[in-house]
């Protein structure tokens, strides 16, 4: 986290509050652009926002009481100590959950796009070498997948592989901007060139889709 005080606001449609006080839910959320992880949640009537300052924060997974955030150039990871958030200082009696930061992975800047927690643990998303990586105590990063069509890893974003969603705890869907092998070579069609894959077999799923991002399945159903 860094120390910026920049200013900040959100502006939401009214039906939000009510809509995540009927879910009993908080949603989490980062803002590249703004430097900010904000979590939200309603009484029923207002939006309570909750921003944190991250240097340029994208992928983010939470899973029970664990959440990881990539920033600029480190996974940061943090644990949930319910037992302090009553007693927080600022605003006591508010909160039912305290996510505090237990250890931070530096894997420099690859661009992670998204990350879920499957069985085996944190699997992140490697938009800058076009792979699904996992931490490792000894590199920056180790590879445990790439697109059948990219013929090797490079820093080059060769097709701006940017999600991943899980099914059982297991990996099984993934988005690219495009079946490319190239630096950047997704750029020339990322309105159409957009392809969903099924991640163990390796196989394209959809075609022709416009910038997708953040596949997810829910109640057995896709959504990317």
């Amino acid at each position: 986290m860094t120390g910026s005080t920049a200013p900040f606001a959100i502006q939401h449609t009214p039906d939000v509050p009510e809509l995540l006080a009927e879910l009993g839910c908080s949603l989490v959320l980062t803002t590249h652009q703004a430097g900010k992880v904000v979590v939200l949640a309603s009484d029923g009537e207002r939006l309570i926002q909750l921003p944190r300052t991250f240097e340029e924060p994208m992928g983010l997974a939470v899973e029970g009481d664990r959440m990881a955030i990539a920033r600029k150039d480190a996974i940061v990871l943090l644990a949930n100590e319910p037992r302090l958030a009553a007693s927080h200082p600022r605003q006591q009696d508010t909160y039912d959950a305290l996510f505090v930061p237990r250890s931070v992975h530096f894997v420099g800047s690859l661009a992670v796009h998204d990350m879920i927690w499957t069985r085996e643990g944190l699997l992140g998303v490697n938009t800058l070498f076009s792979c699904l990586f996992e931490l490792d105590s000894r590199h920056s990063f180790r590879p445990v997948w790439k697109p059948p069509f990219v013929s090797r890893l490079a820093p080059e974003d060769r097709c701006h592989l940017n999600g991943l969603a899980a099914v059982e705890g297991e990996p099984r869907y993934a988005t690219a901007l495009g079946a490319t092998d190239t630096a950047g070579g997704w750029r020339a069609d990322k309105e159409r060139g957009g392809l969903l894959m099924h991640v163990p077999s390796g196989e394209v799923v959809v075609g022709g889709l416009a910038m997708p991002h953040s596949p997810r399945v829910y109640d057995g159903t896709l959504y990317a």
